[in-house]
């Protein structure tokens, strides 16, 4: 259960009141679940995201504001709340959103495994549950590339899951399917690669050449008879793998 989403953001259409409102909210409602259905996974509260720990403070395709520095000082205060001895309340996951580069994503999750465990979340999973690089490269291949890039470098990063936002067909962030032409955009094609290394269950040892835009991962399966090695260029010139 995840109360509210994005409540730091300004002119939010899901939540009106002050920051303190939000979290006694989130403490009574998380304690009672807990209390009444302890098997149930508590988290929240789905953070505008961590743009302003980067050069590029924000991102446009976020449809977020540029209170950037707000939604740090949000995290850490509902951080410091829900730790308190008065307030003290569950937090088995903690969700976030980002719209940047995979660079920088590496390095928001890198701040957010670090944030929640200088508060002794140690156990708390951390949630990218909002992800892409926006419409504007909706139906590329440049797309394509982000996405499987996006796949692979994030599993190198100490994040538990990760939710592409999303698949709708006609959404202005659908990036998977063509309402026109009645098909799949080239990501499509990213995650069909990745869930074949995902099945394969385990991550091997693999090694891309020094740089930026080549990224790559491999998976084996149990037994070591199968395995797969999903590469991405990032750069529109061709790249010679070995």
């Amino acid at each position: 259960n995840e109360p509210d989403n994005e409540p730091e953001i300004s002119d939010n259409p899901m939540w009106k009141g002050s920051k303190e409102d939000y979290f006694r909210l989130y403490e009574v409602t998380s304690n009672y679940l807990k209390a009444r259905f302890p098997h149930l996974k508590i988290g929240g509260y789905a953070s505008c995201g961590f743009y302003a720990i980067s050069d590029s403070a924000f991102s446009a395709d976020a449809n977020s504001s540029h209170r950037v520095e707000y939604f740090l000082e949000f995290f850490h205060d509902f951080l410091k709340y829900i730790t308190s001895p008065e307030h003290k309340s569950p937090l088995d996951f903690f969700s976030w959103h980002s719209y940047m580069t995979i660079e920088k994503n590496i390095s928001y999750a890198q701040y957010a495994r670090e944030a929640l465990d200088s508060y002794g979340f140690t156990e708390t999973e951390s949630i990218l549950n909002e992800w892409n690089m926006g419409p504007s490269l909706r139906g590329t291949l440049e797309d394509a590339s982000y996405i499987s890039g996006m796949l692979c470098a994030m599993q190198n990063t100490p994040i538990d899951k990760m939710m592409y936002y999303d698949a709708q067909v006609h959404a202005n962030y659908g990036g998977l399917f063509d309402p026109v032409r009645k098909t799949v955009f080239p990501a499509y094609y990213a995650f069909r690669a990745f869930d074949l290394l995902y099945r394969l269950k385990n991550q091997a040892a693999c090694s891309a050449p020094d740089g930026k835009d080549v990224i790559a991962l491999a998976a084996v399966s149990d037994d070591g008879g199968s395995g797969a090695v999903l590469v991405t260029n990032m750069n529109p010139e061709p790249v010679s793998v070995s």
